[in-house]
């Protein structure tokens, strides 16, 4: 259970990651935002902690997504390659190559 919980925290801190950097936004200023330190939010971001749901729910709405968008579309954490695709994903640190990648991926899932 506990592995399925650390998984389930990366994934989350993946996808806050993810649209942080698609709404532009530093995460200096997200911390700000938030009211964390950047270091907590590194930790959160990396799957480190996990994050009160009130806090998650407060940066779903400085992300202007709802609260389910953590949690939908998600691999099943019993599938170890799902988990390692967005884990892989998340390494990429140039941001036209990871477009690239997730238009790829987007257009081979409507098959």
């Amino acid at each position: 259970m506990e592995k399925e919980n650390n998984k389930l925290m990366k994934e989350i801190g993946i996808k806050i990651k993810f649209m942080r950097n698609k709404k532009n936004i530093s995460s200096a200023n997200f911390a700000q935002m938030i009211g964390i330190s950047r270091q907590q939010l590194q930790n959160y971001e990396s799957g480190a902690v996990d994050i009160k749901i009130d806090r998650l729910y407060n940066i779903a709405k400085i992300l202007d997504v709802n609260v389910t968008y953590f949690f939908e579309n998600s691999p099943n954490l019993s599938d170890d390659i799902d988990f390692n695709i967005l884990s892989d994903l998340e390494r990429i640190k140039d941001a036209k190559i990871k477009e690239s990648i997730y238009g790829l991926l987007e257009e081979l899932s409507k098959n």
